[in-house]
């Protein structure tokens, strides 16, 4: 099987991977529930990409589902 650059088309991304253990880590030795931590990374890492969203009625709506 042979796939040359010509014959892929991207058109999304996506980010995946574990959190990082030393923020985990870091947010548990000063009392953060684990709920608490994971909330608190998860809007760290989607907060700057919401905020590059020009359409704010599209903005909205992901801050509204996100609770951000």
């Amino acid at each position: 099987l042979n796939i040359f650059t010509g014959d892929v088309k991207a058109t999304h991304g996506a980010s995946v991977g574990a959190m990082d253990r030393e923020k985990i880590f870091y947010l548990k030795q000063r009392g953060f529930p684990e709920n608490k931590i994971k909330e608190i990374l998860i809007n760290a890492f989607i907060t700057p990409l919401i905020e590059d969203i020009e359409d704010s009625a599209i903005r909205g709506f992901i801050s509204k589902e996100f609770n951000i």
